[in-house]
């Protein structure tokens, strides 16, 4: 989070934020080793809930938006914050994307068809998808998942920060009774989405369809941090529920549950106490660079190590138990560690140039 002057950190969003991060890696870096008849198979199920993750992640940045801004725009929308605030977000998301994007290339150029991937048009890693995802447009813009996979949620996110000012003064002119059902409203629209998507992406990651996801769970954030906190005891029962619903036969319901997890992360003082702890810190902190990352390691390391299996005679559906779980751990690991050091010696460092020029400064000014 990025905070202006007077505007208190929030450790716990901080701390649940980096162990979905966690989550969403240990699930992308896994998916080589949980295919169908692999060792690692029947462990797929238990990882199957990282939509949910991204779908938590846009509820925070909404929440996380409002609570840093919202006296900028409480009263009236101005040229100079709107592009203050849309500087401020492109120094805390680009320097780690366009690191990751352009780490991609090598991996991209050791494919044996490289080349026709690269010029075909309106191809996943065509030299168009390439453009767009150096602008940041590759969520909405794009019918596939692009080069670097896990950064459609960004795009998209890129996307709600241009309407986020006129969404922060509309919002606070919402009484508490109607933002209430409105957070509940705003749920609803990926639920209904869920239901009525066909095909194999039945949470939408691209298209036209991804904003349907995105905004209405941004808008969700957004609206929780202009209402009263949720005093209510059952909110303590938020994370079991939450995994109850994922792991039964409606898991799309648990989007339902992302205000109540929030307001967990905020209310309670066990899992706040939990969230804060120095490990789920510096998980928050290096979440963004591991989750922009993390694909890296999933390309090079665990892609890598299966293709030397099978020229050493263990093809990669053979690999044994250990085998698969050792390089599921080397990846996780390598992962962290590559999240810490682009965290220290590029996300931090580039952020704090950025910002230097005034940006943040005349924004919040």
């Amino acid at each position: 989070m990025s905070g202006g002057e007077g505007v208190q950190r929030i450790h716990a969003l901080d701390g649940l934020r980096g162990w979905l991060a966690l989550y969403v890696a240990a699930y992308h870096l896994a998916a080589p080793l949980t295919t169908p008849g692999s060792a690692l198979a029947p462990i797929k199920a238990w990882l199957s809930g990282a939509w949910w993750t991204v779908d938590m992640f846009f509820v925070m940045s909404g929440f996380v938006m409002m609570h840093v801004y919202r006296q900028v725009f409480a009263h009236r929308i101005e040229v100079g914050a709107c592009w203050g605030f849309m500087k401020a977000r492109f120094a805390r998301l680009y320097p780690v994307h366009l690191l990751a994007l352009l780490l991609m290339l090598p991996g991209f150029m050791r494919m044996p068809d490289h080349e026709a991937l690269w010029l075909v048009e309106d191809g996943r890693y065509s030299a168009d998808a390439f453009v767009k995802s150096l602008l940041m447009l590759h969520g909405p813009w794009i019918e596939s998942r692009s080069w670097n996979y896990p950064a459609w949620s960004i795009s998209a996110e890129w996307h709600a920060y241009l309407v986020f000012p006129l969404l922060a003064w509309l919002l606070q002119r919402l009484g508490a009774v109607s933002g209430r059902w409105a957070v509940w409203a705003c749920c609803a629209v990926p639920l209904a989405l869920y239901a009525l998507v066909d095909g194999h992406d039945a949470h939408p990651t691209n298209g036209g369809l991804l904003m349907l996801r995105a905004l209405p769970l941004f808008l969700a954030g957004m609206l929780c941090c202009t209402q009263p906190r949720w005093g209510s005891s059952w909110l303590c029962l938020a994370p079991v529920l939450t995994c109850l619903v994922l792991a039964g036969p409606w898991p799309e319901l648990a989007v339902l549950a992302c205000p109540a997890m929030l307001m967990w992360a905020l209310t309670n003082q066990a899992g706040a106490w939990g969230l804060s702890s120095p490990v789920s810190v510096w998980l928050g902190r290096v979440s963004y660079s591991l989750y922009m990352t993390h694909a890296l390691v999933e390309m090079y390391v665990v892609q890598g190590g299966l293709r030397l299996a099978a020229k050493a005679g263990h093809g990669p559906l053979n690999l044994d138990v250990f085998g698969s779980v050792a390089l599921g751990l080397l990846a996780l690991a390598l992962a962290l560690v590559l999240a810490e050091v682009v965290q220290r010696w590029v996300e931090a460092p580039c952020r704090r140039a950025l910002l230097r020029t005034g940006w943040k400064r005349r924004a919040l000014a």
